[in-house]
């Protein structure tokens, strides 16, 4: 689990997301408060296919959310933000690893990167080889896809009214290897980690880890910009030791 101060299950009452709309709700607060002028996020073209990119609005915050379960490049984007102003950054475990090594080494990283958001992360995947993967198993045109999800163990695909879903295993000939030795199921270095797991359902459970963290989930209950519920740690701690079985080092 790593240390942290909270964990509660949110959902916001002003945005949607892939469920509780809680990414997207911390960075807006950031943004209302000051802490944050942009946020390195990861948006999708029609295809599905990611796009990394500076939002400086909430409306360009909204346009990103939700998992795509493909790679893009963020620390480029990183690189190019941090020259403009207070920035967060959104990743999975290794990116978040990645930023807090650039902290630790660089004075430009320590000074402006502000907030560091972990999402909840198994395993991901190369767009090019998701798409042909998806496309074995009869979805053909990514443009017509509205929502990817992974739960309980199945890779669902909505396309209007019918869900195409199938075991996550049968991609694991196609989970990269860097994936395959990563035992952090929580971006344990980050300020606050969030994802699915450990909640109700169109709730997000979310970790608490540092001050800035508490700072910004304090003025969201404070504003009432959320729904609470509680946390499942057991649930967590079960995926957490799960991870740490099908990824071995080495």
């Amino acid at each position: 689990m790593g240390s942290y101060i909270e964990l509660l299950a949110a959902k916001s009452n002003r945005f949607t997301g892939q469920d509780g709309g809680m990414v997207t709700e911390i960075l807006a607060s950031a943004m209302e408060m000051g802490l944050i002028d942009r946020a390195v996020v990861v948006g999708r073209d029609e295809n599905w296919k990611p796009v990394i990119l500076q939002a400086t609005s909430v409306e360009e915050l909204k346009e990103a959310a939700g998992t795509k379960y493909s790679f893009v490049s963020v620390m480029p984007e990183l690189r190019k933000a941090i020259k403009s102003g207070n920035v967060a950054i959104v990743g999975t475990p290794c990116m978040v690893s990645g930023a807090r090594n650039l902290q630790s080494n660089l004075l430009k990283y320590r000074k402006n990167l502000k907030l560091v958001v972990g999402l909840f992360c198994m395993e991901n995947f190369y767009y090019d080889q998701l798409a042909e993967a998806l496309k074995s198993k009869g979805v053909d045109d990514l443009t017509k896809v509205e929502k990817m999800d992974i739960k309980k163990g199945k890779f669902i695909v909505k396309i209007g009214e019918e869900e195409i879903s199938f075991g996550v295993k049968e991609l694991d000939d196609i989970v990269p290897s860097g994936c395959k030795v990563c035992q952090d199921f929580v971006a344990v270095e980050s300020d606050v980690s969030v994802g699915s797991v450990g909640s109700p359902d169109g709730f997000s459970s979310v970790i608490v880890r540092t001050e800035v963290a508490k700072k910004i989930v304090d003025y969201i209950k404070e504003k009432g910009y959320v729904e609470f519920s509680e946390a499942n740690v057991e649930v967590i701690k079960k995926l957490i030791n799960y991870k740490k079985k099908i990824h071995p080092y080495g």
